[in-house]
């Protein structure tokens, strides 16, 4: 399975293929090349599933799963790891990230919070969350804020104080919302968020008010 990919020039591609790890795709002449895992060697990428590819500014490749993540640079055929511990080792992955000019926002399943990458420094920190730990799935980046998905669960964390709270979810007036599964998200407008579920369609979800509302369900119904 393909959960990730990011353009290396205009006729190859990197790839996250999940168990088969990270490699590139030529589209010119259809090749597909596996870039080798080995827990001996340190320069090579790290193991688990690869789940999220990234190219930073400086034309690094981020390769992001479950040990955290590999800087892979290209003209060297260098990796750099750094591991980044989880909750639940053995469940635990990063699954989303969100990129800012001056600091790249990572997170998982079974994180503690979210990780701040400072791309001058080159530090990673945590911004912890107050329970014991937080899973997010997908990320949205937002001006002052990132906002972040997960099941039934809506996240924010100001870009200001650094901290994560898990926003509140009320029905609207008419007391009709599903019970959603969110999958995907957007901005709508400063106070709309448009979120994709699993089961409800397509939800609209008011950050002033927090109030959740279905446009349509699966079967486009009202």
């Amino acid at each position: 399975r393909i959960l990730g990919f990011a353009r290396k020039s205009p006729d190859e591609y990197w790839l996250a293929a999940r168990r088969a790890g990270f490699g590139f795709l030529n589209i010119h002449d259809h090749s597909f090349q596996m870039l080798d895992s080995d827990p001996e060697k340190p320069k090579t990428v790290q193991g688990g599933f690869i789940r999220k590819v990234y190219v930073g500014q400086d034309s690094n490749v981020w390769v992001m799963g479950e040990k955290g993540i590999s800087f892979y640079n290209p003209r060297s055929d260098i990796f750099t790891r750094k591991p980044l511990e989880f909750v639940s080792p053995k469940y635990g992955r990063i699954s989303c990230f969100a990129s800012f000019d001056d600091v790249v926002y990572i997170s998982g399943v079974f994180a503690s919070g979210i990780w701040q990458y400072n791309r001058i420094t080159r530090e990673i920190t945590l911004n912890a969350y107050p329970e014991d730990h937080i899973s997010i799935s997908r990320m949205l980046a937002d001006k002052e804020a990132v906002y972040g998905i997960y099941d039934e669960k809506i996240y924010r964390l100001s870009r200001p104080t650094g901290i994560i709270e898990e926003l509140p979810i009320f029905p609207d007036n008419s007391g009709n919302a599903p019970n959603p599964r969110f999958i995907s998200l957007m901005k709508a407008n400063d106070s709309i968020l448009l979120l994709g579920t699993r089961l409800s369609g397509l939800m609209e979800y008011n950050l002033n008010t927090y109030q959740l509302k279905g446009y349509f369900d699966i079967d486009g119904q009202p």
